[in-house]
């Protein structure tokens, strides 16, 4: 596969993400932060998380732009940190061969997130909650 062909999936698989919209619910597409940098990466990692979205939240975001601005998001938007800290922890870990303990705080060295975009970000949910819609 090329970077171009994985591009092309990409856009193919956000367009599906974004034909699941219903009432009071919008799909918040995700998938590869930077296909670039993830095709290029080693290892390939795909990290599943089953975080839900706001209820009746139906603004259109993605969460691949909002990953693609993580530093600035973590240090100004309250909740994420508490989601994605731990990834991108984890993933300079990774990625630089470094044990935990050694891994430079965020808020310190905030470029150190630039490593989450060599993974890509699957929810088990795309779209928000609704409280009429019963579990299943």
């Amino acid at each position: 596969m090329t970077i171009e062909n994985l591009k092309l999936e990409q856009e193919k698989i956000i367009k599906e993400i974004e034909n699941l919209k219903c009432e009071n619910s919008t799909p918040i597409p995700d998938g590869i932060i930077d296909v670039e940098k993830y095709f290029h990466s080693n290892p390939k990692i795909l990290w599943i998380n089953k975080d839900v979205n706001s209820e009746n939240d139906v603004d259109g975001w993605s969460l691949i732009d909002v990953l693609n601005d993580l530093p600035n998001v973590l240090t100004k938007e309250k909740g994420w940190n508490q989601t994605f800290n731990p990834i991108v922890y984890t993933l300079y870990g990774i990625f630089n061969k470094m044990e935990w303990e050694k891994i430079p705080f965020i808020s310190e060295e905030p470029e150190n997130c630039q490593c989450y975009k060599k993974y890509s970000l699957c929810k088990y949910e795309k779209t928000s909650r609704n409280k009429s819609r019963k579990s299943q």
